[in-house]
C-alpha cells in the first residue's frame, strides 16, 4: 500500500459518519468465494457493519459474502461492501465492511449483542 493511498484510507475513516455504534465483538468469520472460503475475526460489529481482519486483500467497493459466526443463529451470511481497508500484517487484510442485506434473524442477533455487553463477551 502506498503512503498516498494509507492517507486516503484514514482520510475516509475519519470523514465518515457512522449512523450505528461499532462495539467490540470478536468472534469467527468467513470470507466466502468461488474459489473456497478464508477464516478471519471480527474485531468490532454494528447494525450496520463490522470490522474484520482475514488473509487476503480488500479494497473499497468489494463486495464479501460472509459467514458469521454466531452461537445460536442458524443463518448468519451476509454481503457487505468493503467501505475501507488498512494492511493489517503481511499478507492479512483489516477492513471496515458495510452490510448490504442482512436476514431477519442476523439482524435480531446483532440487536441483541450490540445491545447486550454480556453476549459481546462470549
Amino acid at each position: 500500500m502506498t503512503t498516498k493511498e494509507l492517507e486516503k484510507s484514514l482520510d475516509f475513516i475519519h470523514k465518515c459518519r457512522r449512523s450505528n455504534e461499532r462495539l467490540p465483538f470478536k468472534s469467527g468469520v468467513s470470507v466466502i468465494s468461488a474459489e473456497g472460503s478464508i477464516k478471519g475475526e471480527t474485531v468490532n460489529i454494528s447494525l450496520g457493519g463490522l470490522y474484520l481482519i482475514f488473509p487476503g486483500n480488500a479494497t473499497p467497493g468489494d463486495v464479501l459474502d460472509l459467514e458469521l459466526q454466531i452461537p445460536g443463529v442458524s443463518n448468519c451470511r451476509v454481503r457487505g461492501e468493503v467501505r475501507w481497508f488498512l494492511p493489517h500484517r503481511e499478507n492479512t487484510t483489516g477492513c471496515g465492511v458495510r452490510f448490504l442485506d442482512i436476514n431477519p434473524e442476523l439482524l435480531n442477533a446483532l440487536v441483541n449483542i450490540t445491545s447486550n455487553k454480556d453476549l459481546r463477551d462470549l
